[in-house]
């Protein structure tokens, strides 16, 4: 299986909806180095209503909360860069294994079809 790692990052841009208050910027740095976030405790989330860990977890895996949109934002960009190359590619395809759907299959690379999972992991690797 090919596994592919790379990480995309962007400058600050208003525009494009990249710019970081600073309340935003020190929550993300806070969470980045697994530190406490400051969340009283018994605190709840305000989509889901599930209980709040003190590390932020819940929030960037709960799906009621927009955050999944990155997954799908990172897939878009990656079959237009696939297109825009002369690949064809398909997302979310059923595989022949009975796996999961491939976020985005590209029907010919190299000879055979390639699938790509993307995915995003806990900085503390949980």
């Amino acid at each position: 299986m090919l596994v592919v790692n790379f990480q995309l990052s962007v400058n600050p841009n208003p525009g494009l909806g990249s710019l970081l208050s600073c309340k935003e910027f020190t929550l993300l740095l806070r969470w980045k180095l697994g530190l406490p976030l400051g969340v009283p405790s018994g605190s709840k989330c305000v989509r889901c209503w599930h209980l709040l860990d003190p590390y932020g977890d819940h929030l960037v895996k709960c799906m009621k909360n927009g955050l999944y949109r990155r997954h799908n934002d990172v897939v878009a960009l990656l079959k237009k860069l696939f297109d825009q190359a002369g690949y064809r590619t398909r997302t979310e395809v059923s595989l022949p294994s009975g796996q999961r759907p491939a976020d985005l299959l590209v029907e010919d690379w190299e000879g055979q079809p390639l699938d790509i999972d993307v995915s995003f992991r806990h900085p503390q690797g949980s």
